[in-house]
C-alpha cells in the first residue's frame, strides 16, 4: 500500500482573478515537488489572464496587470502545467474544491486535454475541517500558526504551496490523516459529504462535535461551545436580528430557547405549589 510519507507529492496553489472557478482566471501558479531524499522542485509562473484584474483580487495577492505584463497566457504553458500536475501524488489546500477546478476550467479554454481529479487530491483543508471544527478559524495561515508553521508570504503561490506541504506532514504525525494514501482519499471523502450535509442543515453555525455527536455552536467567539450552554441572549439576539442566519440554525436556535422557557416554567409551576425544594 502506497504511503503518502514515502511518495513524491506535488503540492501546488493558484491566485486568480475571482472565485468563480468556471469564468475566473488562474494569475500565479505554484507547485513544490517533494521527492523522498531528495532536494525540492519549485515550479513557478506568473500568467496573463487575458482580462482585467479586480481591485479586491489584486488586495488579496497583491498581483496587478503590471506584475503580468510580457507573461505568457495559460495556453503557452499548459503543457509544462500538465507534467507539473502528473508528477506524484497532488496535495493542494482546498485544492480538491477550487484549484482544481479552476485549473480544468483553464485547460478547457486552452484546448488542452488534460484534468486534475478533484477525488485524487490530497486536502488538507478537509481533515482540518472534521478534526480541528472548533477553532474560529481553518484558513492556511491560521492552521499553519496553530503548529507553528512559517508562512511569510500568504497568498503566494509557491509560498502557499510550500506550507501546505508541512501542514500536510503534520497531519500525518499527529495522527489526523491516514498514512496510505488509498485510505486517506478515501476518509477524505466521507468527511467531505458528511461537511457538506452539516453544512446544508446548519451552515456555518452549528456542527456536531466529532467524539460526542453532540450540537455545538459552529462559529463566534463561543465556537465549540455546547448549544445547550451558549448564553441564552446569544440565541435570541440572532434569530432576532441576524437576518443572514441559515433557516436550519434558526430552527435549532428556537428549539433550544423553547426547551429552556420550558424548563423555567416547570420551576415555576413548582414554587407555586410549594414542590420546589
Amino acid at each position: 500500500m502506497p504511503r503518502i510519507s514515502d511518495m513524491t507529492l506535488t503540492s501546488f496553489d493558484t491566485e486568480t482573478t475571482g472565485l468563480d472557478t468556471s469564468t475566473d482566471r488562474v494569475v500565479e501558479f505554484g507547485a513544490v515537488t517533494h521527492r523522498v531524499g531528495g532536494e525540492p522542485t519549485i515550479t513557478h509562473h506568473y500568467i496573463d489572464p487575458g482580462v482585467p484584474i479586480p481591485e479586491e483580487a489584486s488586495n488579496v495577492h497583491g498581483i496587478t496587470g503590471a506584475t503580468l505584463f510580457g507573461c505568457p497566457s495559460f495556453g503557452e504553458i499548459a503543457s509544462t502545467l500538465e507534467r507539473c500536475l502528473s508528477t506524484g501524488a497532488l496535495v493542494g489546500y482546498n485544492a480538491s474544491s477550487y484549484d482544481a477546478s479552476i485549473l480544468n476550467a483553464e485547460f478547457a479554454r486552452a484546448g488542452n486535454a488534460f484534468r486534475v481529479d478533484p477525488a485524487s487530491v490530497l486536502d488538507p483543508l478537509i481533515f482540518a475541517r472534521w478534526h480541528l471544527r472548533g477553532q474560529k478559524s481553518r484558513k492556511l495561515g491560521e492552521m499553519c500558526a496553530t503548529y507553528g508553521i512559517v508562512l511569510d508570504q500568504a497568498h503566494s503561490a509557491v509560498a502557499d504551496a510550500t506550507a501546505t506541504l508541512q501542514l500536510t506532514d503534520q497531519l500525518l504525525r499527529d495522527g489526523l490523516s491516514p498514512d496510505d494514501i488509498d485510505e486517506a482519499l478515501e476518509e477524505q471523502g466521507h468527511f467531505r459529504q458528511y461537511l457538506e450535509a452539516e453544512t446544508r442543515q446548519w451552515g456555518f453555525w452549528l456542527y456536531r462535535g466529532r467524539e460526542d455527536g453532540h450540537i455545538r455552536l459552529g462559529a463566534g467567539k463561543s465556537i465549540g461551545l455546547l448549544l445547550s450552554e451558549v448564553d441564552k441572549s446569544y440565541l435570541v439576539g440572532a434569530t432576532t436580528k441576524a437576518e443572514h442566519l441559515h433557516a436550519g440554525a434558526r430552527q435549532a436556535f428556537k428549539a433550544e430557547i423553547r426547551r429552556r422557557n420550558g424548563i423555567r416554567l416547570t420551576a415555576a409551576g413548582l414554587l407555586g405549589r410549594g414542590g420546589w425544594p
